[in-house]
């Protein structure tokens, strides 16, 4: 029973803190980690201490599902000539604005079709909604 005394200031710890955890028979702690659904077990009361004083760290994992979205160009929009002034515009103001000769021509290029495409879409959606009127 004395080596399981040992835990006694890390449990108050962690009791103050809000952790959930449980003394394991003979001699091992054992902390919850409620977020990630694991548990660590510590046999050293003062790994344990260690643990529980040291700066708190988080993981995110920020993977999407894997799916997949695919846009296509719907090449009828060019025998509008609305549409073909509205890109003109926001293509030669793109360009205007970001080429500089300060970023390399891969990136201008890669941001002006992710930028288009965000113009194309925005044109799409609100032809949509007045054909809908």
């Amino acid at each position: 029973m004395s080596q399981r005394n040992h835990f006694q200031d890390v449990m108050q710890s962690l009791r103050k803190k809000g952790i959930k955890f449980m003394l394991r028979y003979p001699t091992r702690l054992q902390i919850q980690h409620q977020a990630a659904g694991t548990h660590t077990v510590f046999e050293d009361p003062m790994e344990a201490a260690r643990f529980v004083e040291s700066p708190l760290t988080m993981s995110l994992n920020l993977s999407l599902p894997n799916q997949s979205y695919p846009w296509h160009f719907n090449p009828s929009l060019l025998a509008d000539s609305k549409f073909v002034d509205y890109i003109t515009t926001n293509l030669k103001e793109f360009l205007e604005f970001n080429d500089n000769r300060e970023v390399s021509d891969f990136i201008l290029w890669e941001t002006l079709k992710v930028v288009m495409r965000g113009h194309i879409i925005s044109y799409e959606s609100k032809a949509k909604k007045e054909r809908e009127k």
